[in-house]
């Protein structure tokens, strides 16, 4: 029977040493299980923290397309009418420097004219005999043809 006891005891002994085993692995295992919760959840708090970030950060970057878009559309819309005005004001620049070069042109034959006049005019006085009378009407113009001067002493052109 001493046996028996010692047997009984050895497997009370063992028991006791599996229950307190199963115990303490019950105790790790719910502590990892907890650990294994609590960092689940804050990974996921995280990634959930940095997804509402990236979506506000999109939503940030969206609003700012869309306004450089209108700006952009509006920048074009001026360009191209800063274009048309250039060329509207390149062919009006255009039209006064014809004029110019016309009024110029008008003004060397009217210059020309005036000179003629006054050859003729002076050479009919001189055909009439009034060479020392002085020209009536305005001074010469100083065009192509005026003279500096006396006209040279030479036959006088044909009256008509």
């Amino acid at each position: 029977m001493a046996t028996d006891t010692a047997l009984a005891q050895l497997a009370k002994q063992h028991s006791a040493r599996v229950e307190e085993l199963k115990s303490q692995c019950e105790i790790r295992y719910k502590a990892a299980c907890q650990l294994g919760e609590t960092a689940a959840a804050s990974l996921t708090q995280e990634s959930n923290a940095r997804a509402a970030q990236v979506i506000a950060n999109e939503q940030i970057i969206e609003a700012q397309m869309k306004e450089l878009s209108q700006q952009t559309e509006q920048f074009q819309k001026k360009m191209q009418t800063w274009s048309q005005q250039f060329v509207k004001f390149n062919a009006v620049l255009k039209e006064v420097g014809d004029v110019a070069h016309w009024s110029a042109l008008l003004e060397a034959d009217i210059a020309e004219t005036v000179s003629v006049l006054q050859l003729v005019a002076s050479a009919k006085r001189r055909a009439v005999g009034l060479e020392g009378v002085a020209p009536t009407g305005p001074p010469s113009a100083g065009g192509p043809l005026s003279t500096a001067g006396p006209p040279s002493a030479g036959p006088p052109p044909s009256a008509a």
